[in-house]
Order: C-alpha cells, then sequence, then structure tokens
C-alpha cells in the first residue's frame, strides 16, 4: 500500500511531532496509543508511528 502525502498531511505530521517532542516518555506512549486506536491505520503506518515513538523515547 503506497500512501500519497500531500502538504496537509505532512504538516499535521510535522505538527504531530513536535507536539510529541515536548511530551514526557510516559505520555508519548499514551498519545500514540490513542492515535492509534482512533484512526484505522495500516500495519505499515502503524510500524512507522512505533518507529517515531521509539525514537522519541
Amino acid at each position: 500500500m503506497r500512501v500519497r502525502l500531500n502538504y496537509i498531511n505532512i504538516k499535521y505530521l510535522i505538527d504531530f511531532i513536535v507536539y510529541l517532542i515536548e511530551l514526557s516518555k510516559d505520555k508519548v506512549g499514551s498519545v500514540f496509543s490513542d492515535f492509534i486506536n482512533k484512526n484505522r491505520l495500516s500495519s505499515v503506518q502503524i510500524n512507522f508511528l512505533e518507529t517515531i515513538e521509539e525514537f522519541l523515547t
């Protein structure tokens, strides 16, 4: 599955990552869990988010 990114997607992703950088490690995990549970994501997308989470924590 190929994900098409446009300006809005990229801006949202950047805003999300900047928001996460300001959080404690425990809160980052909670935010990621909530985000994954609230959105219909592919396994590739979830893997990508888990990679970002590992980098931030």
